[in-house]
């Protein structure tokens, strides 16, 4: 990975007499210093007024904020994070800023899901918690968040994008982290509400999928909730807009063929967003699916895919600095 062209010219690696190398181990330690240790977290029930109150004077005093609230039953479903420097998303590299994410909300490291929301804010949910992301996603559709979205310039906004942590600690000793749940992530949420059945994002991208999910009516209608593969978020519907063409076939990406649109319009679209990061890895991962069916036993089967998705989220990985790149310019 070139880590220079991400943050740093050639020109001033040049004028400094630093390798990217050399130039990146300086940045990491900067981020590392500007950091306090220990992480300290805040808890607030979401929908105790007192309680939030008493939060809003606690931080106050602060110089950072990083704050996990609660269901009225007390279950952990987001955490926000504040920083004024500026430097909230970058801190995203730091294992010990990821453990206290995950240790807010009661999970493993690699089960945190971070929407590095802009410049001075963080989000975290628990991917393994339908609860956690429906109330992350019903954060995101807040007012003053989404004028924040629409209205990006001098907002520092950057992306609700969500990315999940594939290993906490590299060889480098940093985070690595992929695009989540649609730009290389393989889990959807399927529900039933009796004898029908949905398929949706892990991440709420709508009012009816954040009501479809509403942990406060849900049980109430005989709401069950299981994972399934991405895919079929999208079996029937384009990748891009979400809706379904009548009489009318879906196209298929020409490249990896595993991605549809219901037009060369949402293609184009869908491309220059976002599937050209991902394109050439959901090929080989097609290629893989379709080897493992060809001629295993169930078995077999299922640790050659858990094989092949290992190495295709490794290449999914590498991507996240392209990423980061594409929602900081």
């Amino acid at each position: 990975m070139s880590y220079g062209r991400l943050w740093i010219t050639d020109i001033n690696l040049h004028f400094f007499g630093l390798s990217e190398s050399r130039a990146f181990e300086i940045a990491v330690k900067n981020i590392e210093e500007a950091t306090p240790s220990p992480l300290e977290s805040h808890f607030a029930l979401l929908d105790d007024q007192r309680d939030l109150e008493a939060l809003d004077e606690r931080l106050k005093q602060d110089s950072y904020k990083v704050c996990c609230f609660r269901s009225s039953r007390g279950t952990p479903v987001f955490v926000w994070v504040h920083f004024d420097d500026h430097l909230t998303p970058a801190r995203l590299i730091l294992p010990r800023f990821i453990e206290c994410l995950a240790g807010a909300l009661g999970c493993a490291a690699t089960s945190t899901v971070v929407i590095p929301f802009s410049k001075t804010e963080v989000y975290a949910g628990n991917c393994e918690s339908w609860e956690s992301m429906w109330f992350l996603g019903d954060e995101m559709a807040l007012e003053e968040n989404v004028d924040q979205i629409e209205n990006p310039a001098g907002s520092g906004h950057l992306t609700t994008r969500p990315y999940r942590v594939t290993k906490l600690c590299n060889d480098q000793g940093l985070v690595e982290l992929e695009p989540y749940p649609v730009w290389g992530g393989t889990l959807g949420l399927q529900i039933w509400e009796g004898p029908v059945r949905k398929t949706l994002y892990p991440v709420p991208k709508t009012e009816d999928e954040s009501e479809n999910l509403d942990p406060y009516t849900a049980e109430d209608r005989g709401f069950v909730c299981e994972l399934v593969e991405e895919s079929a978020c999208f079996a029937d519907v384009c990748w891009n807009c979400k809706t379904k063409p009548e009489g009318a076939k879906l196209l298929k990406c020409g490249k990896c063929g595993d991605v549809r649109y219901c037009s060369k319009e949402c293609q184009k679209l869908s491309w220059q967003k976002d599937h050209k990061l991902e394109c050439d890895a959901r090929k080989q991962a097609a290629q893989g699916s379709r080897a493992v069916k060809a001629g295993k036993k169930k078995k077999a089967a299922q640790k050659g895919q858990t094989d092949h998705e290992k190495e295709v989220r490794e290449r999914l990985a590498q991507t996240i600095a392209e990423n980061l790149k594409d929602v900081d310019s």
